[in-house]
């Protein structure tokens, strides 16, 4: 299989990553095999905090709990070694896909901006800006703060008190609180903002599947500025993906029913 020099360094980088994966959960497994249930915590409370917090870890991942990581990092383990062992296929497959989905993608922004009707969509980004930066905190925003994006992804993952934890957006946020210069709060819900960005792309492909251009950008616009939309466009809340992948879900089910194709391509036309 021959590759451009580009594509052989990022052919060789993909093999070391996968390499260095696969000795971390290695080392992960066995060093927890050998050390149980105990000594693995107190590892984690010194590796991660200098204070004795042994009775918030055990609290927080039971015996059972461990177990199931264990389990967990054995099957990214085998699933890593079955990468390596066909990594040929994998990384065609790999620039394959992202290289069409990213000249796809590149052709859609140039549809868009190339539509005299474009401004349209400026009012809700802007609004969803504006919203995030001037409205208060609400109830469910600064409880995901307080218990689970201020701790770590595995809170996030793992901790469910209640119906509350919209476990996708506490992982994202557990990540965008460190983006630095922005206060806390819009550090909070500027994933909501990029991902209804992302939503109203989305939304405009899937009319210009059955209807022109201008047509598909006027309803894409009108869409956008529903009370709903605006509200969760801002608001830090799990909705935002909702609705992203329920437009993602119904464009697919309509090129599915649409295309004698047996492979789908979300963004070709």
């Amino acid at each position: 299989m021959a590759f451009s020099v580009g594509k052989k360094s990022m052919y060789k980088t993909i093999k070391w990553i996968l390499i260095f994966l696969l000795c971390i959960f290695t080392l992960c497994i066995i060093g927890s095999m050998i050390s149980g249930y105990g000594k693995t915590i107190l590892a984690i409370n010194n590796l991660v905090s200098g204070e004795n917090k042994t009775d918030k870890l055990y609290s927080l991942i039971s015996q059972k709990k461990f177990h199931y990581i264990q389990l967990y990092l054995t099957f990214l383990s085998l699933i890593t070694v079955l990468l390596l062992l066909s990594y040929n296929r994998f990384y065609t497959f790999l620039f394959s896909r992202t290289y069409d989905f990213g000249h796809s993608l590149r052709k859609l922004f140039q549809d868009l901006f190339e539509n005299k009707y474009r401004y349209i969509l400026f009012l809700p980004i802007l609004a969803s800006v504006y919203y995030a930066i001037k409205m208060p905190v609400s109830f469910d925003e600064a409880l995901t703060y307080l218990v689970f994006t201020t701790r770590n992804p595995l809170v996030s993952l793992s901790y469910y008190p209640f119906p509350n934890n919209h476990v996708l957006h506490s992982v994202i946020t557990n990540f965008t609180r460190y983006i630095p210069f922005l206060p806390a709060l819009f550090t909070l819900r500027i994933s909501s903002i990029i991902i209804n960005m992302i939503s109203l792309l989305f939304t405009y492909k899937f009319i210009t599947g059955f209807l022109n251009k201008k047509t598909a950008i006027v309803i894409t616009g009108i869409t956008s500025v529903l009370f709903l939309n605006i509200f969760y466009s801002y608001m830090s809340r799990g909705y935002a993906l909702v609705y992203l992948f329920f437009i993602i879900a119904l464009y697919c089910s309509y090129k599915i029913i649409n295309e004698s194709n047996e492979r789908l391509n979300l963004m070709n036309d």
